[in-house]
């Protein structure tokens, strides 16, 4: 994306309600910089919270101690001290549970005082590996480290990946759909209108075949085009039911399959805003009958035309042409050529702008468009099933046969 085409600096992400700052390469390789510079200076911290575990496991290994202390010691007898037996109101001070407790706490707050000031790592992990196993010292000693260690990895690892979103605000003004001015422009600019048009026919193309393709899928990088890559729908309906507002046009024993996604929100086309509409694609393809009053054929020298009739064709004037909407001559499946020739025709939400109107049999609803696709196979085999949903993959028809 070009630089002049986005909008730098602070911007809000309505799609993740959240705040993106967006910037050139240059500057966010210059904040990973600065927040990888952070990390390794947060290093001595890091001993700090290993010393600050250290002495919490000492207070808590001292008060173990002391519990064991009391419930090993009991008071001795007259007899045993040498002396009268003493009044039950004496108690004695040092015996009480909880004297001890407190005389415990005051001699280990010294020592995570003493501990802290002088910084001695190595002399506070000696007095915690005094009495203890040697597995009790292994994991003492590993559990802390490796805990810092998957730490600084994880620390490491994001500060790396800062900039993971490609999303940029566009900011020109001159975004929509636009229109050629076939009225008010010269022939020179219907030619260069219809030259850049098939340039961005020639781009979209490409792009599908390589981004959409089964075969081999395009790199992330170069298939980023839109916002979102894909909008799901559900899964295709058939049904025998004709789609269209005659009843006679779908062929014979055919099935419609119908895509829809359903209801949509408008952020997925990259619309941002706090207040979007939602949206839903429904489309149906059915195949179209081929004899009847849809289709006449003229022989001459031995060569047979077919004419469809859909509709008609417009001139530039708006006026119609001819009433016959796509023409073929011959049997396609005797040409010498692999392939296919393709014919589409379409209507758009504004009819008077249109250079095809179809006939009134497959006119589309109020806020619906149409598009007829005339499908030759030029000696074309499939040499094994297709499960492509379109007709034409699996509907083979010659004209005036039933």
């Amino acid at each position: 994306m070009v630089q002049e085409n986005v909008r730098l600096g602070l911007w809000t992400d309505h799609t993740t309600n959240r705040q993106q700052i967006l910037a050139t390469d240059f500057a966010a390789n210059v904040m990973k910089t600065l927040v990888a510079v952070a990390l390794a200076l947060s290093a001595k911290y890091i001993t700090q919270i290993l010393r600050h575990w250290g002495l919490r496991y000492l207070r808590w290994k001292d008060r173990q101690s002391s519990s064991q202390r009391i419930g090993r010691q009991r008071p001795r007898t007259s007899l045993e001290r040498g002396s009268r037996a003493p009044n039950i109101d004496e108690a004695a001070p040092d015996l009480t549970p909880s004297h001890l407790n407190c005389e415990n706490n005051r001699q280990t707050n010294p020592l995570v005082v003493s501990e802290m000031s002088k910084g001695g790592l190595r002399k506070l992990f000696h007095k915690m590996f005094t009495g203890r196993s040697s597995i009790s010292q292994l994991a003492v000693l590993v559990i802390p480290l490796s805990g810092a260690w998957v730490g600084l990895i994880i620390g490491g690892h994001y500060s790396a990946t800062v900039a993971t979103n490609r999303t940029a605000l566009l900011k020109s003004e001159k975004c929509g759909i636009w229109m050629f001015d076939d009225e008010n422009a010269g022939q020179n600019a219907a030619s260069w209108a219809d030259l850049n048009d098939r340039q961005k026919e020639a781009r979209a193309a490409d792009y599908a075949r390589r981004c959409y393709g089964d075969s081999q899928p395009g790199e992330p990088t170069q298939c980023d085009f839109f916002y979102t890559r894909n909008i799901t729908y559900s899964e295709p309906f058939y049904s025998y039911k004709c789609p269209f507002p005659s009843n006679d046009v779908s062929a014979p024993a055919t099935q419609s399959v119908t895509f829809d996604t359903g209801l949509v929100h408008a952020s997925v086309l990259g619309i941002n805003s706090d207040k979007t509409h939602k949206f839903r694609r429904k489309t149906t393809c059915s195949s179209l009958r081929l004899d009847g009053p849809f289709m006449t054929k003229i022989v001459q020298h031995g060569s047979t035309t077919y004419f469809y009739h859909f509709g008609h064709v417009m001139g530039n004037r708006h006026e119609p042409l001819s009433n016959v909407t796509y023409s073929t001559t011959g049997d396609p499946f005797t040409w010498e050529f692999p392939g296919y020739k393709l014919a589409t025709y379409t209507t758009s939400l504004f009819p008077e702008l249109d250079y095809w109107h179809p006939i009134a049999e497959i006119a589309p609803p109020e806020n619906s468009t149409l598009a007829v696709i005339f499908v030759n196979s030029l000696r074309v085999t499939y040499p094994r099933p297709s499960f492509d949903q379109f007709q034409a993959t699996y509907l083979f028809q010659r004209p005036f046969e039933s």
